[in-house]
C-alpha cells in the first residue's frame, strides 16, 4: 500500500488570524502560565513582543476615545 488518501473532510474552513496571530498569542501565554523555561533570546522577544502590543492596544484606546468623544 502507497499510503492512505486523504480522508473526507467536511469541516469548515479556518480562518487565518485566528490560528496565526490569536492562537500564537495564547500559546505563549499558557507556555508563560504553566512556567516553561526560556533562554535570554527568547525573553527578550517577548519583551519586544509586549512592548509592539501595548502600543498598539495604547494606539487603539486613544483612536476609540476620540471616536466616543463625538
Amino acid at each position: 500500500m502507497p499510503g492512505l488518501p486523504r480522508a473526507t473532510d467536511n469541516t469548515r474552513p479556518r480562518d487565518a488570524w485566528a490560528i496565526m496571530v490569536c492562537g500564537g498569542v495564547e500559546r505563549m501565554t499558557e507556555s508563560l502560565r504553566r512556567g516553561d523555561p526560556f533562554s535570554e533570546k527568547g525573553l527578550e522577544d517577548m519583551r519586544r513582543l509586549q512592548a509592539r502590543l501595548q502600543a498598539f492596544s495604547d494606539a487603539l484606546d486613544s483612536r476609540t476615545s476620540l471616536v466616543e468623544d463625538e
